[in-house]
């Protein structure tokens, strides 16, 4: 879990709070954290990049629409070509309602990323301090970079990205 700030590590939270609750029965979860301002430490930059290089589901958690802060791309960069050919997801959880109508060079950097490394792409948006389960399961979307469609904020339902199986 990567997160920008403190409304982004909320969200996060709240989302991981519905992930145990929606998936309770079927999977087990286990959270490592990290806030961006801390990639730039090389320890924790390392230690942080063999959680991911391990992890099933890597989740991007932002507040607002701009560029990722370079010490993350640089991170991301460090271990994308180390990880393991295993399934997975990249997620972008976009804290702030705002975010959600917009195409963002977040959207595009992780989404080609998530392609990179044999990764599925999701985002997901939270709309307040919780997410239910009913927005859980209806909020996961694979989504397209912009460009690729003549609707540059359509999202595809995403019918399988690991967790299902």
């Amino acid at each position: 879990m990567l997160y920008e700030d403190n409304s982004s590590r909320d969200a996060a939270i709240s989302l991981c709070d519905s992930l145990g609750r929606t998936f309770t029965s079927e999977l087990d979860f286990e959270f490592t954290w990290c806030r961006f301002k801390y990639f730039s430490d090389p320890a924790v930059a390392s230690e942080a990049a063999e959680a991911a290089m391990r992890a099933d589901l890597i989740i991007v958690s932002v507040q607002r629409a701009q560029d990722l802060p370079l010490e993350v791309k640089a991170w991301f960069e460090q271990w994308l070509l180390k990880r393991e050919p295993t399934d997975g997801a990249l997620v972008l959880l976009q804290a702030s309602a705002d975010m959600r109508s917009s195409t963002t060079s977040q959207c595009s950097y992780l989404y080609l990323l998530a392609e990179r490394a044999n990764l599925d792409y999701l985002a997901l948006s939270s709309t307040g301090p919780a997410v239910s389960n009913e927005q859980l399961r209806e909020n996961l979307r694979l989504s397209q970079p912009p460009g690729l469609d003549t609707d540059p904020n359509s999202q595809h339902l995403c019918s399988h990205w690991g967790l299902n199986e």
